[in-house]
Formats: structure tokens, C-alpha cells, sequence
């Protein structure tokens, strides 16, 4: 790396003083040729091709360099692929970040009854069972702010995000409600369901998890992004009940759902197959489950970083031109 910069600047410096004219001096139409000095740093004329594709090889890996430096992706780049983990609505046991086997990686506390996040903007939202819903950058963990949600609900349970809007069950009411992030105006968005306990959005559609009253056991339905059942769900069997389960998360990287039960987390497949589990620390059921996808999209600065350093390169074409 020193080799190229230096390659760069004594290149650079070089073949600028043969184009350049000296202050107070009216450059020739046609410069007398000055005999060309190689670069010390590459052994190589600043006219020569080889010179020029370095030159904006070295530009364009500068920029690569810059971009990953100055950009940014989306969707929590420090832990991607991981769970979030809530609690019992009281913050006696703190809010935790793990692998998908259960290894915890971080943690801070809260009362989470509710988790959920937007991608978009590294936002990641926590609740209890009433107001307000706290807004926390995920990947520092930093309070940004709250959402007053009105009217408040009594019993609010898990939550996702939908891209525009928040989503929250309320098993008092049994409904979903969907509330405006800038105003916390929320509106029920589905009615009349079984004791509404888990959420989670697939990208496309929601999934609800009804936690059902006795002798009518747990289950998860799949409902189109407008409110509208598709048809598909299924039972959760004999091994759950109505009082041990309670949040839901989607997991974007291959498919499947994620399901807080009585110390442990469950993974499923969107046909109710059990896929696997792993426990969690204490005698708690593990409430607000959300998953942290992998980054994959550039923040804005990304493309700006990339638009100025292709300017440089085409400068350097066109001057080399020139000359």
C-alpha cells in the first residue's frame, strides 16, 4: 500500500509539471517536449499507458477503501444474523441480543414485552405492556427517543415493522393495532382474534401468533400486509400451551420462525415443523423475539462516496487525454 501512494503522488506530481505552466508565464500552444522522468516510487513515465491504468487503478481502490471507511450498510452490520430476546414486561431480567444458539452477545436493560425493529434506519424498538415504546439505536444501543402511543393499550404484547408502520398485539382487546411511528396514532388493524400474543413481518406479509384459551391450544395464522387471512398457519401441537408461548420473529436468511416458549426459543418452519431450540437463562417466558437480518443495502453516503471518487477517475482520463 505505501508502494502505490507513493507511486500515486510522485506520478501525479510529475505529470502535472509537465502540463501545468508556471505562474506568470502564458503556456505555448505547442510546449517544447520535456524529456520524462520516471517515478521513483514505479519505475514507470507519467505518458507511459501503464502509468494511466495505474494511476486509476490506485484512484479507484482508494475509493473502494473510502466507501467502506465513510459508507454504510443497513440492518445492524455489527451483529447481523442474530435474535433479539425480551423479557417479562418488567425489565428484571435485561433485554438480550444472541446467536441462534442461544450464545448471548450483548445486552442492556429495558421491559420488553414487545421488540421490533426497521432496518432501514438501525432503529430497534422496545416495549412493555403501555406506553411509551422506546427507540434505541441497534447496533450502539443509544435511547434515541420514545412513541407516546394513544389511545394506550393495557395489555400490548409483541410488535414487528412493516417498513412504514409499527404493529402491536393486545390480547385485552384481541387485536393488532397499527401505529404511526411520527405521531403514535394507532388504529386496530385486525379485530377479533384469540388472544393475540406474538408478531412478526416475512417482508410481505404478517404472521400472528394467537395464544388461544383453554381447551383451544396456540396458534400461528399467516394474514396478507392489507389484514387479510391467507389461510395458512397451523397448530402448535401438544408440547405448547396458552400460558408458555408468546413472541414470534420471521427469519429473513432462510426462512423459517422463531417461537418464545417457557425458558427456551423454538425454531419452526413456516409448516409448524420443529427445526430446533435452545434455552434461555432463568424461569422466564420469552416475550418481544425479533431477528436482525444480515446487512445487504448501501446507505445513501455509500453511493455518494462512489459518485465522487468515479468523478476523480474520469478526471484523470480526460486530463490524461489532453495531454
Amino acid at each position: 500500500m505505501n508502494v502505490i501512494i507513493a507511486c500515486l503522488g510522485n506520478c501525479v506530481r510529475d505529470k502535472w509539471s509537465k502540463t501545468r505552466p508556471e505562474p506568470g508565464v502564458v503556456q505555448r500552444a505547442e510546449p517544447t517536449p520535456v524529456p520524462s522522468i520516471d517515478c521513483a516510487a514505479c519505475g514507470q513515465a507519467p505518458d507511459s499507458p501503464l502509468f494511466r491504468w495505474r494511476l486509476e487503478a490506485t484512484c479507484f481502490a482508494a475509493l473502494l477503501v473510502v466507501s467502506m471507511t465513510w459508507g454504510g450498510s443497513e440492518a445492524g452490520a455489527s451483529f447481523p444474523d442474530t435474535l433479539w430476546l425480551g423479557n417479562n414486561g418488567f425489565g428484571t431480567t435485561p433485554v438480550e441480543n444472541s446467536d441462534k444458539d442461544g450464545n448471548i452477545l450483548r445486552t442492556f436493560s429495558a421491559p420488553a414485552l414487545g421488540i421490533a425493529l426497521d432496518p432501514a434506519t438501525n432503529r430497534l424498538f422496545v416495549a412493555s405492556a403501555r406506553n411509551p415504546i422506546q427507540i434505541y439505536d441497534v447496533d450502539t444501543l443509544n435511547h434515541l427517543g420514545s412513541i407516546t402511543q394513544s389511545p394506550t393499550l393495557l395489555t400490548g404484547s409483541d410488535m414487528s415493522y412493516d417498513g412504514s408502520h409499527l404493529f402491536r398485539a393486545d390480547p385485552s382487546t384481541t387485536s393488532i393495532y397499527r401505529v404511526d411511528i411520527a405521531t403514535g396514532q394507532s388504529t386496530q388493524f385486525i379485530v377479533g382474534l384469540n388472544n393475540p400474543i406474538g408478531l412478526a413481518w416475512d417482508g410481505s406479509h404478517h404472521y400472528i401468533l394467537e395464544a388461544g384459551w383453554f381447551p383451544v391450544g396456540p396458534r400461528i395464522s399467516r394474514y396478507t400486509s392489507a389484514g387479510v387471512p391467507t389461510g395458512e398457519g397451523f397448530d402448535l401441537g401438544p408440547m405448547f400451551n396458552p400460558g408458555n408461548v408468546a413472541g414470534i420473529a420471521y427469519d429473513t436468511s432462510d426462512g423459517t420462525l422463531w417461537l418464545g416458549s417457557q425458558s427456551r426459543v423454538y425454531q419452526l418452519s413456516t409448516g409448524g415443523a420443529v427445526l430446533g431450540s435452545f434455552a434461555v437463562a432463568g424461569v422466564r417466558i420469552v416475550h418481544g423475539l425479533e431477528y436482525q437480518p444480515t446487512a445487504a443495502i448501501p446507505e445513501p453516503r455509500t453511493y455518494l462516496m462512489f459518485g465522487i471518487g468515479l468523478g476523480v477517475v474520469a478526471w484523470i482520463r480526460k486530463r490524461s487525454k489532453q495531454a
